[in-house]
Parts: C-alpha cells; structure tokens; sequence
C-alpha cells in the first residue's frame, strides 16, 4: 500500500502498523457485541484516560493539564511489577529471533529431521483418542 503511494516507511513504523493493526482486528473478533468492542478500543486508545507512574510526577507534572494523571498505572491492568518487564521480553523474543520463514529457509532436511518428524507424528496419532472440546468454545 504504502509503496503504491511512492513511500518507504521504516521497518520499526511498519511493525507498529502491523501491530495495531492485528490488536484492533483482535477486539473485533473477540467482542461479543460491537458495544463491547467500542469500549476495548476507547480504554485501547486513552479516551478513559491515561494513568503514568506516579514517580514520573515530579518530571511531567506539566502534563496533568493535559489529561494524563499519576497514580497506580498497573492497577488497570491487572498486573503486577513484572508485567511491563515481561512485555519487554516478549518483544526482544520477537525481534531478535528468527521467525518460522527464516528457520524453513535454514532448514536442511536429513534423515534426523525425518526421523524426529516421524516420532512427533506417531505420538500425535496416539494421542487421538483423547476426547477434546472445540478450542473456540473456550474462548
């Protein structure tokens, strides 16, 4: 799309396209009614406020004009003083590693890989008889 219109965007704005882009289509797929989906995307897009640490205060208190306040920001996220070092990690996972085209491109086939392909196959297959539910009907 963007080369049709003559402009070549940077690799990191395009990820955050992509990104944004799949997250919006996430709530779409996910929200059982178009309301639901609507408060997702204005708490998505800071319509419900935006809360920063309350250690940036002192640094940014010119904001608070603004609309932004200071307080427990991950209150609202339910997580604890991990998550946004989890987050982190999860994104130098997804960068720095190779993805699944990559590794096929790499891959060599041999006689060990069809080895290890034929023993994930058969223990799958023996793994059949096991009753399981429709994974979209525990979403």
């Amino acid at each position: 799309m963007w080369r049709g219109m003559g402009l070549k965007l940077p690799k990191v704005v395009s990820w955050g396209i992509t990104f944004l882009y799949v997250n919006c289509a996430w709530v779409l797929f996910r929200a059982t009614h178009f309301s639901d989906a609507i408060k997702v995307f204005k708490g998505m897009f800071g319509f419900g406020g935006i809360v920063l640490p309350a250690q940036l205060h002192n640094a940014l208190h010119i904001l608070t004009d603004s609309g932004l306040s200071f307080g427990p920001w991950l209150a609202m996220t339910q997580g604890d003083s991990y998550s946004l070092l989890y987050v982190v990690i999860g994104m130098l996972i997804c960068i720095l590693c190779r993805n699944a085209l990559e590794i096929t491109e790499r891959m060599r086939l041999n006689w060990y890989f069809a080895l290890g392909t034929s023993l994930l196959a058969v223990f799958a297959l023996m793994w059949l008889e096991k009753e399981s539910t429709f994974l979209y009907f525990q979403f």
